[in-house]
């Protein structure tokens, strides 16, 4: 069973997940994982999936989408040890360096983040703009409180607000 890895970006449409997703069925392939987002005027995807045999009729399809430019990567599955997956969510106001802090730490103490959204929202009285970060990690629990104290310093210093989130 081969394991293959899209991403794309273009313009974004109606009917492109269908495109996408159709593309991949019609050709006996099985999707496994996927993330999608429309980010201003544009649609980003990542979708992994299996296949029995060779890809090249499926990214042959999917390249010839007008108005999307793929990647396509054959991968294995992890055989990483399983651990926990955390959350936090942070809030507070935008400003630059956030990501740039906290991706900081994860990496100064070799800890993998495993997915990481972002988004800006308006604050409900003033209409100022919130930053809002949800960072999911691989740790063992043991770590976990130890971990949640140093972000919370970092939060601390740049004025946001730390949330478990669940």
């Amino acid at each position: 069973m081969n394991r293959i890895i899209i991403t794309a970006i273009g313009k974004d449409r109606p009917g492109l997940v269908n495109k996408i997703t159709k593309i991949i069925n019609d050709n006996n392939g099985s999707i496994e994982n996927s993330k999608m987002i429309k980010i201003d005027d544009q649609f980003a995807i990542i979708i992994n999936f299996t296949i029995k045999g060779d890809s090249g009729l499926i990214e042959d399809e999917l390249k010839s989408i007008e108005k999307l430019s793929f990647f396509c990567k054959q991968t294995k599955k992890s055989n990483m040890l399983q651990v926990h997956n955390n959350s936090f969510s942070i809030k507070g106001a935008d400003d630059k360096g956030i990501m740039d802090s906290i991706s900081n730490y994860f990496k100064n103490k070799s800890i993998n983040i495993t997915q990481i959204e972002t988004y800006v929202e308006q604050a409900p009285t003033t209409g100022s703009p919130l930053f809002n970060m949800i960072v999911t990690f691989d740790e063992n629990e043991k770590n976990f409180q130890k971990i949640k104290e140093d972000i919370s310093e970092i939060c601390e210093k740049m004025n946001l607000n730390l949330f478990e989130s669940i």
